[in-house]
């Protein structure tokens, strides 16, 4: 086999995709709201996941607004989720008996397809879950083997019996039999443990095989945290949505985010509904027949602006990084030539600006508990406010920082980092931006008498 021959043979997931999207478009047309979405389409000329282009996009706020219904009125209501409205008004959003049914199948046929290659026996596992099951998407396989343990982050009292539950023999029968995982947001995964550590516990003695962090970017430095804090644990970084069934897994290896196979994911212009050839674009996600049923998700845009990128990992396929939400995103119109890339152009990634600031010592992260409750942890996101004001052609940014240190006590110090945020403010200007058109201005100021707003 050439080099061509290898490159040219569809990825796994592709040849998955493509096999339930004649299913997924066919469970869709009975659904009031694409009959009408889809008029005048030839829906025969959508035979693969490269073709979908062809079918129109769909947003919240067009599904919200439609006179027609949206669900399917011939399948039990299993859960309801109400989206947090980070890239726009929430969204409420239904799952059927039927499709979790299938899913779950899917995933325990996964787990036995995975345990006959390896030849390993695969454990059941009991999650502790410090976020509703319904919230942010799939954390990770809904399997009718697995046990789920809500646990509660965010009270002083939850995360006392938090840290009793995690510590407590003989939770389970034979409970060495079972692999042991806790999910949660970013923050839940900090608390609990900074909860540990200020008991004197340490987190990498509980036997914990996996932590599984969704809803929220992990930036570098928590990531860092939680992996020493945890010794041997797993650290799986997931991007998902409440709307969406499904999501993609941070590679290891390459950093990039790849999506599980029961979702078909593009990159869009900003401006239509073409897929990007490369570059920075808005995620789209259209959700798959079985796994999806009641409520179809068809090239779904999600407010999320990413960057595609090309991985090794997976060739062929659409893998992504993060660079912000949308709707708190500041963009400028580009000029003529950049027409083929889409006139709308994001001027900075809030999550990598957010990444570098975190990087940094002197700039404060905000306390996710009381100083008189923490552990040793810095815990919570850079303390940062960036502003974006559109002037003509450009704009001007301007960022407020708090401090680690009292800067009204080392002005030379506060004035030296006042510079390198400024130096680091115009470095975060992403391609295609004309620099000469921005203005910026950059101030530090006490802790506490910052706001963050832009990170989200």
């Amino acid at each position: 086999m050439t080099a061509t021959t290898a490159q040219a043979k569809p990825h796994a997931k592709s040849v998955f995709r493509n096999h339930l999207l004649g299913r997924t478009l066919d469970n869709a047309r009975t659904v009031p709201f694409y009959r009408e979405h889809w008029k005048g389409v030839d829906l025969a000329a959508v035979r693969t996941v490269a073709e979908l282009p062809v079918l129109p996009t769909i947003t919240k706020a067009a599904l919200r607004e439609s006179d027609l219904p949206a669900l399917r009125d011939d399948l039990t209501i299993s859960q309801v989720a109400h989206s947090t409205g980070t890239t726009g008004r929430p969204f409420i959003r239904y799952r059927s008996v039927e499709e979790l049914k299938a899913l779950s199948e899917y995933s325990d046929a996964v787990r036995a397809a995975t345990a006959q290659k390896s030849a390993v026996p695969q454990r059941r596992s009991i999650m502790f879950s410090a976020m509703p099951m319904a919230i942010h998407g799939s954390v990770a396989a809904t399997t009718i083997t697995d046990l789920r343990l809500a646990i509660d982050a965010f009270s002083d009292r939850g995360l006392e019996r938090a840290v009793t539950t995690l510590t407590r023999d003989g939770l389970l029968p034979d409970q060495d039999r079972f692999e042991r995982r806790i999910c949660g947001n970013p923050a839940a995964l900090l608390l609990i443990t900074d909860a540990l550590l200020a008991a004197g516990i340490d987190p990498a003695e509980l036997g914990i095989q996996r932590l599984v962090s969704l809803s929220d970017v992990l930036p570098p430095g928590q990531r860092r945290t939680l992996v020493q804090a945890w010794g041997g644990a797993e650290l799986r970084d997931r991007f998902s949505l409440s709307e969406v069934i499904g999501g993609s897994t941070r590679c290891a290896s390459c950093e990039a985010f790849h999506f599980d196979p029961t979702v078909v994911p593009e990159v869009l212009r900003l401006d239509r509904d073409e897929p990007v050839a490369g570059g920075i674009g808005e995620l789209a996600l259209t959700e798959l027949f079985p796994f999806s049923q009641i409520q179809p998700m068809i090239r779904y845009r999600t407010g999320d602006l990413v960057q595609l990128v090309e991985s090794d990992c997976e060739p062929g396929e659409v893998s992504i990084r993060l660079l912000g939400r949308i709707p708190f995103t500041p963009f400028v119109e580009s000029a003529g030539q950049l027409e083929s890339a889409g006139r709308r152009r994001p001027v900075l990634s809030p999550f990598l600006l957010a990444e570098a600031l975190e990087r940094l010592p002197e700039v404060a992260l905000g306390d996710l508990r009381p100083a008189s409750a923490r552990g040793p942890l810095r815990q919570g996101k850079p303390l940062a406010r960036l502003e974006w004001t559109p002037e003509g052609a450009g704009g001007r940014l301007a960022l407020q920082v708090g401090t680690a240190f009292d800067p009204r006590f080392f002005a030379a110090e506060a004035a030296e980092l006042g510079k390198r945020l400024s130096a680091l403010l115009e470095q975060s200007v992403l391609p295609g931006v004309e620099r000469a058109e921005l203005s910026f201005a950059v101030s530090t100021h006490r802790a506490q008498e910052v706001v963050p707003q832009w990170i989200e």
